[in-house]
């Protein structure tokens, strides 16, 4: 199946040529040979070393331009001129064939064949925003063949202009749809792809089931079916697509790797761990299977059984980016893990080192100067309480705030206008220089701690959201 994204020259070469055999009659005229009963290379140098232009069909009948020692260079469908190696050649005959006099046509038929003839050539040069001008922009040019909407489908697709595409390749099949031959097949095979990537999951089954009316034993429609069903959350549906596949195919390990993910939406996590064990004795470097088993180690909760399982695939498989960007997401997941919990560890011990001794942070008015170095003083809370001081002066209106000692609640007797009984009060006593600067280490030590810990927090989060995007 041809891989979604962009189609290098080669790929550009092989669509061309299986437009030109499929849908398109030999148009050339003059000497021709005939290839063998196989698919041919059309190269752009007499060199087996040099570029694939194109992949001529078996039989395929071309035009000789010239012979070089080995090699002949022709020219296909008018249109595409390359080399063929002479070992290819069915017959080295090289017979005339008898010209007609061509029927003369209106000039506006003639313009549209050439518009036809140029899209053909922009086609083979992967010169899609080309091919869409002349063919669905080109004021004549209307209607267009189904290889000229097969070619029109797949440059949409290359611009990313899916809805175009779709539009395209349906009309590509016709309405009544085409007779099914090869062509349609990988017209549909196109039309898949586009709707998977464009998440359209309800029209991946329609399409797949139209494909299996015509294919029933066709596994890339029913591995499509089978995946819309799991994105749909219907995993009993999709189970039972990927078992129909290993009917067909018992050694088929992408069907073992869709019945893990189906069992593990269906909670039977010991079944899927089986298949994706199995999925992986069959294709040791299957990096599906790998990520499903460490996927459903993590929701087992065991995140480092996890790790192990994706480094044994980066091993099978050096070359998956897959496998590597997950492994480094689970490792740098638990490496934030162990740093918070670490600066959590620190951030607990510090609190509790700073509050030792009954040491704590108090914010207070000062009611009246009782003696040199003693006060009462009104808490934030409301309370009434004493302070002694050792050399601080407070005075003046409003609030203060600093670490002081609680030492306990002490007996005070009230001035006669309050009633002259005994009454019990806290007495908060100012911090020595020793402690104060303890203190005060003590809670710029914590400052930095909790801004690390805020840190950490964030980084996960956004960790966690980079992945869930």
């Amino acid at each position: 199946m041809m891989p979604f994204g962009r189609i290098d020259k080669r790929s550009c070469g092989a669509l061309l040529a299986l437009w030109f055999a499929v849908l398109n009659p030999a148009m050339s005229a003059g000497n021709e040979i005939e290839m063998k009963n196989t698919m041919v290379n059309l190269r752009k140098g007499p060199s087996t070393q040099s570029e694939i232009l194109a992949q001529l069909p078996p039989r395929a009948r071309v035009t000789v331009v010239d012979k070089n020692d080995k090699w002949y260079k022709v020219k296909y469908c008018k249109h595409v001129e390359g080399y063929v190696h002479g070992s290819l050649v069915a017959s080295k005959r090289v017979a005339p064939k008898r010209e007609t006099a061509p029927k003369r046509e209106a000039a506006s038929d003639t313009g549209t064949e050439l518009v036809r003839q140029q899209a053909t050539i922009a086609f083979a040069r992967c010169d899609w925003a080309e091919v869409v001008r002349l063919l669905d922009e080109t004021p004549g040019v209307t209607n267009i063949s189904a290889g000229e909407g097969y070619m029109l489908g797949i440059a949409y697709r290359e611009l990313a202009r899916f809805d175009r595409a779709e539009a395209s390749l349906f009309r590509a099949l016709g309405e009544p749809e085409r007779s099914w031959d090869a062509t349609s097949a990988e017209i549909y095979r196109q039309l898949l792809d586009i709707q998977q990537k464009r998440k359209r999951w309800i029209q991946v089954i329609d399409t797949a089931k139209r494909i299996t009316g015509h294919l029933p034993a066709a596994p890339w429609a029913v591995k499509a079916r089978a995946e819309a069903f799991l994105q749909l959350r219907k995993p009993t549906e999709a189970l039972a697509e990927y078992q129909s596949m290993l009917m067909k195919n018992p050694d088929d390990a992408d069907a073992f790797v869709g019945m893990g993910r189906a069992r593990t939406d269906l909670n039977d996590l010991r079944g899927a761990e089986a298949d994706f064990n199995t999925a992986i004795r069959k294709v040791p470097s299957h990096e599906q299977a790998y990520l499903g088993l460490a996927e459903l180690q993590l929701v087992r909760k065991q995140s480092l059984e996890a790790e192990a399982t994706l480094r044994k695939g980066v091993a099978a498989a050096p070359a998956s980016k897959l496998l590597k960007d997950r492994l480094a997401y689970l490792e740098k997941a638990r490496r934030l893990v162990e740093q918070r919990a670490d600066l959590q560890k620190k951030r607990d011990q510090l609190t509790a080192k700073l509050c030792s001794g009954g040491i704590q942070s108090y914010r207070f008015t000062v009611v009246a100067k009782l003696k040199p170095k003693l006060y009462e003083i009104r808490l934030d809370s409301d309370e009434a309480a004493f302070l002694q001081t050792r050399r601080s002066v407070f005075s003046g209106p409003g609030f203060h705030e600093i670490p002081l000692i609680d030492t306990g609640e002490i007996p005070v007797r009230l001035a006669p206008r309050r009633g002259g009984f005994v009454s019990r009060a806290r007495l908060l006593k100012e911090l020595t220089d020793a402690q104060a600067v303890q203190y005060q280490q003590t809670g710029m030590e914590l400052h930095d701690v909790n801004k690390a810990l805020e840190k950490v927090i964030g980084e996960q989060q956004r960790h966690a959201a980079a992945v869930s995007g």
